[in-house]
């Protein structure tokens, strides 16, 4: 019994957390409160330094701001998830050079990515479909006022704004929509089992239809808790210095926007502050490494030499590109070496 109530627990899990990502977690100076901030339920809690970032289900409302807040993608779209709305927005760029994303209470009948709140939205997304070809992208969504969340348009527009400015370093002319649906939902379909059934509960079934009717339903149920399952516990067990592809989102987000406008998209986005940069001041860095322990995204690369017999570091290396800007560098170095711009 206590297996099939975690299971159903389980369910109103909406998205992946990556605790080794989160720079609390990770040193007992850092003071970020981002996804606090943001979440309208306070159902986001960060325990301690070495600790977990927990999410009180029972109250989430799966409003997505915590996933756009966060700069170190703490909390990530499930895969399935994510795979169902990049494959969406990849066919609709296919069909007609655009994408159209919609909410959940939109209740658009639209051809759409869909996701649970537009907050889901972020200029990773919006920046991969212009990199894929979109010339127009429409986002699409219901009452606001009624919505508990609220105020998925504010975060919405503000990565509308960045996105904006991406695209006009690299001469491209944005063309985002924020609107309503044009027209009330499409009747869903019902299945032949559904029609013959009709809500009498005395109609017979074969004995074909029977087994059918439950392995539809294990297969749309179980099946895809089951992977969601093995996705988050496999989150959970991550030590805080072991981040296995955690730079998964953001080097995404890189090679985007190179495909976009190359080296200097990039190097001009770093000028207008559109993405962060760190450097270290040789003169006070003691080679220590800590940075290069600390950073969960590699950006620092020790440079080491074996002389009688001990490793020794001669330098730390910093890569252009790939800083998230969550500062953990600058707070861990304990000689004040290291700075982001």
């Amino acid at each position: 019994m206590g297996v099939v109530e975690g299971v159903f627990e389980k369910l109103s899990e909406y998205f992946v957390i990556n605790s080794a990502l989160c720079v609390r977690v990770r040193h007992k100076n850092a003071a970020c409160t981002a996804c606090t901030d943001v979440c309208p339920a306070e159902a986001v809690r960060i325990t301690r330094a070495g600790g977990k970032v927990l999410v009180d289900w029972s109250v989430c409302t799966d409003c997505g701001k915590c996933v756009n807040a966060c700069m170190n993608n703490v909390f990530t779209l499930r895969r399935a998830d994510d795979a169902r709305v990049s494959a969406s927005a990849a066919e609709q760029i296919k069909t007609d050079g655009s994408v159209k994303y919609s909410c959940a209470r939109s209740k658009s009948a639209e051809n759409t990515a869909k996701v649970s709140a537009l907050a889901y939205i972020n200029r990773k997304q919006i920046i991969k479909a212009a990199s894929e070809g979109a010339k127009r992208q429409e986002f699409i969504h219901g009452d606001c006022s009624a919505c508990p969340a609220g105020g998925c348009l504010d975060m919405l527009t503000a990565e509308l704004e960045a996105s904006s400015k991406v695209l006009e370093l690299c001469g491209k002319e944005p063309a985002f929509l924020i609107r309503k649906p044009d027209e009330a939902p499409l009747p869903k379909k019902k299945s032949r089992l559904a029609e013959r059934l009709g809500g009498n509960q005395d109609v017979k079934l074969s004995r074909r239809e029977f087994f059918s009717f439950l392995r539809t339903g294990a297969e749309k149920s179980v099946g895809k808790t089951l992977h969601y399952l093995g996705e988050n516990d496999s989150n959970r067990q991550k030590t805080v210095l072991e981040v296995k592809e955690a730079a998964a989102p953001h080097r995404e987000y890189l090679n985007s926007l190179e495909v976009l406008g190359g080296d200097i998209l990039i190097r001009n986005m770093q000028k207008e502050g559109l993405l962060k940069r760190a450097e270290i001041n040789t003169e006070k860095c003691a080679k220590c490494g800590i940075c290069a322990r600390m950073c969960p995204f590699q950006i620092f690369e020790p440079v080491t030499e074996i002389i009688k017999g001990n490793e020794v570091t001669l330098s730390v290396n910093v890569k252009s590109v790939g800083c998230t800007g969550c500062n953990l560098c600058t707070i861990s170095c304990p000689y004040g070496a290291v700075s982001v711009r």
